[in-house]
């Protein structure tokens, strides 16, 4: 079903970071090519499954932090990567969610770069297919619906739940208002709970895979009153 790809010549060479990025770059084309294809062909879901396995060969060669989750929702499961940050000072850290738009998926985000700047800021990510994307709907079937609580609630009790993430510091990132009309309400309480004195502009350059085009993803966020957050 995978077709050979030059990164399994890095493998058998010791090359297991080139390799790594060598299946990145395999799992965006797939990506790229499972969107180009109409609804109802055949080939549409080889190249999903092509563009899983090669996203899962990047993290597991690249030794990324990232932990594959399955959340459950309504009888059914929608699958997110959890990228955890480690603690500096032994506290729980602030996490993200962060959902995908109408035709996008966890890892096409992931690949934007969002994770390792927020990382890199000490806040954990979770990155969800959420119903009516990606693996939601492509895997498990599960269409979209307009009262997003119900898939936002499971995603916020998770991330409750682990002891590494601060349950007072859980916000949430949107890429379009399809992902944002009542997930907001739902993390109302907990976005206001965070004591914040500004607004950070967080500037995410994210280039396109032929890199021809280069668009800039704003992400509104909020600085902790504590500094526990470098911008």
């Amino acid at each position: 079903m995978f077709e050979p790809f030059p990164g399994e010549r890095d493998l058998e060479k010791g090359r297991r970071l080139s390799a790594s990025a060598k299946f990145r770059r395999a799992a965006v084309y797939y990506q790229v090519a499972e969107r180009m294809q109409g609804r109802d062909n055949p080939r549409r879901m080889d190249a999903y499954s092509n563009a899983l396995h090669y996203a899962d060969r990047w993290i597991t060669l690249g030794r990324l932090p990232i932990e594959h989750v399955d959340l459950p929702y309504e009888g059914k499961s929608f699958p997110a990567l959890f990228w955890q940050v480690r603690s500096q000072d032994g506290r729980p850290a602030p996490a993200v969610v962060i959902c995908n738009g109408l035709d996008s998926t966890k890892e096409i985000i992931l690949w934007t770069g969002i994770g390792r700047a927020l990382t890199e800021r000490g806040i954990s990510a979770l990155f969800v297919d959420q119903p009516g994307s990606g693996a939601a709907v492509r895997l498990n079937g599960i269409t979209g619906v307009h009262d997003s609580e119900r898939w936002a609630a499971p995603a916020v009790d998770w991330l409750e739940a682990r002891k590494a993430v601060d349950p007072k510091r859980i916000g949430r990132r949107r890429i379009q208002a399809r992902a944002d009309h009542r997930m907001a309400q739902h993390l109302d309480y907990l976005t206001c709970s965070i004591p914040a004195t500004a607004a950070l502009i967080l500037m995410i350059t994210h280039y396109s895979v032929i890199r021809f085009a280069v668009s800039s993803i704003v992400i509104l966020s909020r600085t902790w009153t504590d500094g526990s957050v470098p911008i």
